[in-house]
């Protein structure tokens, strides 16, 4: 796996700023994207289930999801303590693909919502979204999107809702938490995919 984060962390680095949108108009590049994409374990399933177009909705735990990747656990806490300090009971942060640097997620889950509420000093979270893709985006691989989410308009794949197993974490050990670190370095490049 850690071939793979580091293999991640070159192509992002390296090889992503010298592409342009036009690179995804071939099918065969496209493929070749989706192969890659594939390496990860939750990103293939998450496809598996898109391409299936059964519509299953998919569980994550969002301990994980968050704790593994270090600038959406670092945006929680804050948003949190935000919400402590403006004492508000409940919080809803919006994180985007870009502040995730773990690939087993930026490929499957994307962006999302993480919803949150503080009660006798416990905070109780998950995280929300749909797996989907969009016509025309804004982003590099808006190509490769567009052939998705147009196989989705002929009924051959299906959007489907992924949903966070509820994590209950102290406010005094929320404070303490420390993300866990795949890659030493970070992304410095930060382009959609």
């Amino acid at each position: 796996m850690k071939i793979l984060m580091n293999l991640d962390f070159y192509l992002w680095n390296h090889f992503v700023p010298g592409i342009s949108t036009d690179f995804f108009k071939r099918r065969y590049n496209s493929v070749l994207a989706l192969l890659y994409v594939s390496l990860f374990k939750l990103p293939r399933k998450f496809l598996l289930n898109y391409l299936k177009g059964n519509g299953k909705a998919m569980v994550l735990d969002t301990q994980k999801l968050i704790t593994r990747n270090y600038e959406v656990l670092n945006k929680w806490k804050h948003s949190v303590q935000l919400a402590m300090e403006e004492r508000q009971k409940r919080g809803v942060l919006s994180v985007s693909q870009v502040d995730i640097c773990n690939p087993n997620y930026k490929y499957s889950i994307g962006s999302f919502s993480v919803n949150y509420f503080i009660k006798d000093g416990i905070v109780v979270t998950n995280i929300q979204s749909v797996y989907r893709f969009q016509n025309n985006p804004d982003r590099i691989t808006k190509h490769l999107h567009n052939w998705l989410f147009s196989l989705r308009n002929k009924g051959i794949t299906n959007d489907f809702d992924i949903i966070g197993i509820e994590w209950k974490i102290g406010l005094n050990e929320l404070n303490s938490l420390i993300p866990e670190k795949y890659i030493e370095k970070h992304h410095r490049l930060k382009v959609l995919v």
